[in-house]
């Protein structure tokens, strides 16, 4: 099935098992809210979760956790719920939904839209407004001249390496140059010798 919007999504999904109820949380009445923040004022996080397979919690004991990795081991229990909390001054605040960055806007404006089905490409590809074009232009074309800075230093650098090592110091080239001929000059003396001691 081709899936081109929501709409088609939720009857595709419908229609692949009788107990599939799909919802579209677009449709719901109601804001998201930031529940992790406010939650965490009630809940401790608990220590090193990835690792255990097996949770278990009970009304009859509530805020308490008890995890185990295998089936086979004992239960680890632990208290999650803090104390001394006002639930009743949880107040979470709304979450307002970011929406697409500007880039991905002008990019599915221009490069994605031409290859939806027309009937689709103002609800996926909407046209972004006039001076997010501009923005992006400019954002695109201060991060490729940063791009090219960054470049040039390290040219730069590397240029400057090369010469500083054609350029040794004087002292420092005799020196290199007189190890190397003492280095070569032993090689003849240490075959001679070996062939003496041969020869003897």
């Amino acid at each position: 099935s081709e899936v081109w919007c929501i709409d088609q999504l939720l009857d595709v999904i419908d229609r692949s098992a009788n107990n599939n109820i799909p919802i579209n949380l677009e449709d719901q009445i109601g804001p998201f809210r930031d529940w992790t923040s406010a939650l965490s004022t009630l809940y401790r996080r608990p220590p090193a979760i990835q690792k255990y397979h097996i949770f278990q919690f009970s009304h009859e004991r509530p805020g308490i956790m008890r995890a185990k990795v295998r089936i086979d081991d004992p239960w680890d229990e632990f208290q999650l719920l803090k104390r001394n909390v006002n639930v009743i001054a949880l107040n979470p605040q709304e979450l307002q939904p970011k929406g697409l960055p500007e880039e991905k806007q002008v990019e599915l404006w221009e490069k994605i839209r031409p290859y939806c089905p027309v009937a689709f490409r103002d609800e996926l590809c909407p046209k972004p407004q006039n001076d997010l074009f501009e923005r992006v232009r400019n954002l695109k074309g201060n991060r490729a001249k940063e791009a090219q800075k960054k470049r040039n230093i390290k040219q730069k650098q590397i240029q400057a390496g090369d010469v500083e090592h054609k350029t040794l110091p004087a002292a420092e080239a005799t020196e290199t140059e007189t190890s190397g001929i003492a280095s070569n000059s032993s090689l003849p003396g240490e075959t001679s010798k070996r062939g003496r001691s041969a020869s003897a």
